[in-house]
């Protein structure tokens, strides 16, 4: 279970040529958490396992709307420690999608909440409203993390969903584009000449 601080590692915008670093990210998940996170099961045989994965991200890409983000293991300054995925659902535009995973070795300092802040800020700057998470009725880490966000968890037997409201996300970018304003208009007064 993840904490509520912040891990002082940056969030970075993944592209498709960083296939390679996601797929070897998804292959340190066990069968169990792959499961999980893509709703569905994976080849048990590794080799097929990699395959299946390079295709899955592969596909990810190929739907421009959606972006990818990730942390980067600081020892090595190459391995993704944590990924998530956000992108637009195709029946509601305003809706975007999220799902996200951390290795094990990195769970618990924060990565997840890192990940889903930045995923929901760039889904407000992109014009979206809601982030839809769905996930498996077993799924205790992503449970939590919606309570963590206060969001009611409905009972289901197959599939769970939350809708999470970006309106903090966008009342915080206003708020931003509000200061950078009074800024840029106290930069410009002083460029003025002065007033006999």
């Amino acid at each position: 279970m993840e904490n509520a601080s912040k891990p002082s590692l940056p969030v970075i915008a993944l592209t498709a040529a960083d296939v390679p670093r996601l797929v070897d990210h998804y292959m340190q998940l066990s069968p169990g958490d792959l499961r999980l996170r893509f709703f569905g099961g994976s080849p048990t045989v590794q080799e097929r396992r990699r395959e299946w994965l390079t295709d899955l991200v592969k596909g990810m890409f190929k739907r421009a709307t959606t972006q990818q983000l990730g942390i980067v293991d600081p020892t090595d300054g190459e391995a993704l420690v944590g990924v998530a995925s956000w992108g637009p659902c195709n029946e509601q535009p305003e809706i975007v999608d999220f799902g996200v995973s951390v290795v094990p070795a990195w769970r618990g300092q924060g990565l997840t909440l890192a990940l889903m802040d930045q995923a929901c800020s760039s889904a407000v700057q992109a014009g979206h409203t809601t982030m839809r998470v769905e996930y498996m009725p077993d799924n205790d880490a992503v449970k939590s993390l919606l309570r963590k966000t206060g969001q009611v968890l409905p009972m289901s037997w197959r599939l769970g969903g939350a809708n999470a409201s970006l309106k903090p996300y966008a009342d915080d970018v206003q708020h931003q584009l509000e200061l950078l304003a009074t800024f840029l208009e106290a930069l410009d007064l002083g460029n003025q000449p002065a007033k006999l």
